[in-house]
């Protein structure tokens, strides 16, 4: 689904997100991504403001490591082309800072998931 709010290429993609957050970690699932940040599907959401930091690996950039802040609790609307939209409730974070090469391979592996699409 297309926001025209976004200023940067968004794509849907599922992994798994280590998220910690003070002493808690959770596992959460990821819905979508950008290079600013990550959508997050969970029923039970951090406060907005909250600050913490995520784990995952990135099919074609490794792993990634990344300080984000909680922005907006909500649903997102998925619309797959052979499924009917389906709202899914979850926690958008921006990402604040990423570790290493990090940044850059994950920008550069979103922008050829777009290309691919086009």
């Amino acid at each position: 689904m297309a926001d025209d709010r976004r200023a940067t290429p968004h794509v849907f993609i599922a992994t798994t997100v280590r998220l910690e957050a003070g002493s808690a970690l959770q596992r959460y699932k990821s819905i979508n991504l950008s290079s600013e940040g990550v959508f997050l599907e969970t029923a039970k959401p951090l406060a907005v403001g909250s600050q913490c930091l995520l784990r995952f690996e990135m099919p074609g950039a490794g792993k990634v490591e990344a300080h984000g802040v909680v922005k907006h609790h909500g649903p997102l609307r998925i619309q797959d082309p052979d499924q009917p939209a389906r709202d899914l409730a979850g926690m958008g974070i921006s990402f604040v800072r990423i570790e290493g090469a990090g940044a850059q391979a994950l920008a550069d592996q979103i922008k050829a998931l777009t290309l691919k699409k086009v």
